[in-house]
Order: structure tokens, then sequence, then C-alpha cells
């Protein structure tokens, strides 16, 4: 019992590095190890159980305050994903008992990228949890993402977790040496391929961006003191499931439908404030040679009563200055509040040097639960600006791979993402726009309010950076270069999947035969 108390705590251990916002790659190798070998050799039923309470628990308190749902729902929530991500280690428990060797070894990566693939394209948290988000930092294998996405790195991890125990298993070399020297060959490829891909690439032509937060933090407390008469303590750590955002809603709601209260004077005043401040931020950048300037996701607040005025002094300031603006919004609608489930646009309003309105962008993929936003027609325009094929998503859409490759495609050379995060996820999800670099092979330029402000370039660099934690009102100025890379994933991922697909089917046959052939 000493022992699987021992592999019970490494599962749990090992866990906290590999599932938070701070991650030791290596580790994201070793966890899938132990797991396997725990579920191929566990001598009861209920250790299956006690395997998902124990990760699920680590779960549970790394991740606490990652999602935008209440303590207990998030819980729960941890607890059945964790489940879920866990029956392809008992399949692979099932398939072990018949089929070992080189063919065995296959079927736990191929269950587990068709699991990631069907949670990615069906699940309303898009990408989130997949393994290979860990390996962010991990910048010579995650070039292979150029080629094969998430999905190909996540298949890597696995397999070398089965390789590594059928090499346990078998304790000699000789006996699994085909199997690893083929592994071995695919990571030599997979090291060379990034290598190569990591070369810097000759002189090309730039533009200068900016990328502007104006803290807009005060706003909550001011909507709440004008509410209730009262002072809120928020830390500007706060997550979308603490308690006081809880007891910050009925203000917000109220302030939602009757903005033009006499008693938001203060709100709307200290609104009007943020929005020069964000102007002149933006005058700033001009003035050291920003020939494209975003805010982060919803910088400018409105109504649906000032949204042509704030549009237009966005256009005025276009010309005026002669740089292309990216505007993020958030419209509110005050008649539609419960009366229709969505009284909010969540927009990127475009506007050329010379103030033309360009394009309107509106989300694609509202976060479940936490935005009363009707999602936009999901066409991810390629606009030019300054001389560049420019993009535009909004914060949770980048966290859909498959939705994101409409950038590699159309061939786009500076993806703008403006957020909205908060301090548990900050690095996790600027980590994932940095696979979306990687994947279209396109520049990143990433304002994030509660986040981390990042310039990350077609290789998933991070070239600059800004902590909002450390500084919450600032302006990051960036150089970026105009060539992009083409790469294979966003046309063909789907061969990937397909051929995975049918490798699983392949397996399952060969068990089922060897299983009759047994029984026979």
């Amino acid at each position: 019992m000493m022992k699987w108390l021992v592999v019970l705590l490494l599962v749990f251990i090992t866990n906290l590095t590999v599932s938070g916002d701070t991650v030791i790659w290596p580790l994201a190798w070793v966890l899938p190890i132990i797991l396997v070998w725990g579920f191929r050799h566990y001598p009861r039923w209920y250790f299956f159980w006690l395997f998902v309470l124990v990760l699920g628990g680590s779960n549970v308190f790394i991740m606490q305050g990652m999602t935008p749902l209440p303590r207990a729902m998030e819980a729960l929530f941890h607890l059945f994903a964790t489940l879920i991500s866990l029956l392809p280690f008992w399949l692979d428990r099932q398939y072990h008992r018949r089929v070992r060797g080189g063919v065995g070894s296959l079927l736990l990566p191929t269950s587990m990228v068709l699991l990631e693939f069907a949670n990615t394209m069906t699940s309303p948290w898009g990408s989130w949890g997949s393994i290979a988000y860990s390996q962010a930092d991990n910048l010579v294998v995650v070039q292979f993402a150029s080629v094969l996405g998430i999905y190909g790195i996540s298949f890597l991890i696995y397999w070398s977790a089965s390789l590594v125990n059928y090499w346990v298993e078998q304790g000699n070399f000789r006996k699994v040496r085909t199997s690893v020297l083929a592994y071995l060959a695919v990571m030599v490829l997979v090291v060379v391929y990034g290598l190569v891909q990591l070369q810097a690439p000759g002189k090309q032509q730039q533009v200068k961006v900016a990328a502007i937060v104006e803290s807009n933090f005060e706003v909550m407390r001011s909507i709440y003191q004008d509410y209730s008469g009262k002072e809120l303590a928020i830390e500007r750590t706060v997550s979308q499931a603490d308690p006081v955002m809880a007891k910050l809603g009925p203000a917000m709601q109220d302030f939602f439908a009757y903005p033009a209260g006499e008693k938001y004077i203060a709100t709307r005043s200290l609104l009007s404030r943020i929005e020069a401040r964000a102007f002149d931020q933006g005058a700033r950048a001009v003035e050291q040679g920003a020939e494209i300037v975003s805010w982060f996701e919803g910088q400018f607040y409105t109504f649906t009563d000032q949204e042509e005025a704030l549009i237009e002094r966005g256009r005025q300031f276009a010309r005026e200055q002669g740089v292309s603006l990216l505007m993020p919004m958030a419209v509110i609608a005050p008649d539609r509040i419960g009366k229709e489930p969505f009284f909010m646009k969540n927009q990127i309003v475009v506007i050329g040097s010379n103030g033309e309105l360009v394009y309107t962008y509106h989300k694609a993929k509202p976060v479940p639960g936490a935005e009363p936003v009707e999602p936009g027609d999901g066409v991810i325009p390629v606009l030019l600006l300054a001389g560049a094929r420019v993009s535009p998503v909004v914060c949770y859409d980048a966290d859909f791979p498959d939705f994101m490759k409409q950038v590699g495609v159309n061939n786009t050379q500076i993806l703008f993402i403006p957020s909205g995060d908060w301090f548990d996820i900050k690095q996790t999800h600027r980590n994932m726009a940095r696979f979306r670099a990687i994947e279209n092979g396109v520049n990143v330029i990433r304002p994030a309010n509660n986040g981390i402000t990042s310039f990350i370039d077609s290789n998933g660099r991070i070239v600059e950076q800004i902590d909002y934690f450390e500084k919450p009102s600032h302006t990051l100025l960036a150089e970026v270069s105009l060539g992009s890379r083409i790469t294979w994933y966003p046309k063909n991922s789907q061969l990937f999947i397909g051929l995975l697909a049918l490798l699983f089917v392949l397996l399952l046959l060969y068990y089922v035969i060897r299983l009759f052939r047994k029984t026979g």
C-alpha cells in the first residue's frame, strides 16, 4: 500500500507543476509516464477513482480562479474534466492486457489526441487543458506546431509515456529497440525542424505598432460606490469567480440598465477621463512613430446612444494623427437588459489612417457564462493597414485553433488580439497565443488588460512584454517585420486527425482479433 501512496503523491505533486499558470515544462513529460504505470498496474478497481480524486484534487487546488465559475462549480468542473481525461489511460490498461509492444504504445497517444480534438471542437472552453500548452517555453520542439498544431505536440508527449513504460516492462532494450528508435528518429526530425525554423530571417520591411492599456480598474469601484454609497475593496489580482465580484454584480447590472441616472455622474465622468487618457496615450505612441495603434479588449466602454459619437472621435483622431486604429469597444444596450439574453457588443472598430471606417469585427467566441454577447459571424478579415496584412480577433477567440486557422490560410502578417485576462490566467492565456503564432506563421500583438501585453513573433518567441500587475497603464511599442511564414498546419490539420481516427479504429480491430484468437 505504501508504494501506491507514493505513486498517488507523485501524481498530485507533479500535476501542480504542469496544470497551473506557472509550468515546469519537462515535468509535463513525466506526469503521463507515472499515470500510465499506475493505471497498468493498479490492483483494485477503486484505484481508478483514487486517481480521479487525487489528480482532480490537484487540479482544483492549482487551477483555483482560472475559470469564471463559482468556487464549488469550478471544483466540480475540474473533477469531471479529470475523469474524462483519464479515460484513455483506463483504455490503455485494458488494451495492454492483450496487445503489447510498439503497436500497443500507439493507443494512448492516439486516443488522447482524439479526445483533445473532440474537446476543442465541441466544448465552449476551446483548447483549454491541452498538455501541449505546457511546452510553450520548449521553443525548439513547439515549432512542430506549425505542422500538426497542439495535437502533434500532445501526441509526442503521450507516445513517449507509453514507450518508457514498455521499455521498463521489458527490461531489455533489444526487445523495444525498433519502437524506441522509431520514436527517437521522429524526435530528431522534430528538433532539427525546430532549429531550422528558429533561424533569424533576413532583413524585412517593418511597421511600428503600439499596444496600449489604459487601466479602467477603478470603474468597478466607482460604480459600486455610486450604487451603494459604500466603498468596495477590490484587489487588482481578483479572479472572475471571487465573491467580491458577485457582490459587485447588482451594481453593474443597475448601471448597465440606467447609465444616465443621476447617481452615476461620478462614474460617467471617470469613463470620460479614461477615454481621454487612452487617446492621449495613442497620440504619444504616434509621436514615437507608431503607424498602427490598438488598445485592449473593451478599452472604450460605451452605450448604444453614444456609440456613433465615439467612433467619430476615433475617425477624427486617425485623420489628425495619420494613424490606423483598432478600437476595441464594449457597447451596452440598456433597453435589452432583462428582455434579451444578449445586451452587449464586444467589437473592434478598425479605422484607416485617413479616418475611413475599414471594418467592424465582433467577438466570435464569447466566454460562456461570463459575457452577454451575441457571437459575430466567425469571419476573420484580412485588412491592409500601413502596408501590412492585418487581422483582428478578440481575446477568447484565439483559444480555438480550428477557428484561428483562417489567419494562416489568408497569410496574415500581424494578428491583433486585444484581450482582458485576470491574474490567475495571465501566463497561460499569453502562452496560448504563442501557439497561434507558430501554427499560423504570424506575428501577434496582444494588448492585455489584467494580463501580459505581448509582442510575439511568428516562432512564438516573446519579443517584448509588459505585465499589467507591474504597470497597470502602459504602452508597448514594437517594430514588427512584415515577413510571414507559410505553415502546413492551417490547410492540412484535418488530415492528421483523420489519420489518427483511422489508426484508432485499426488498433481496436487488432485488439478484437487478438481477443477472439485468445478465446478461440
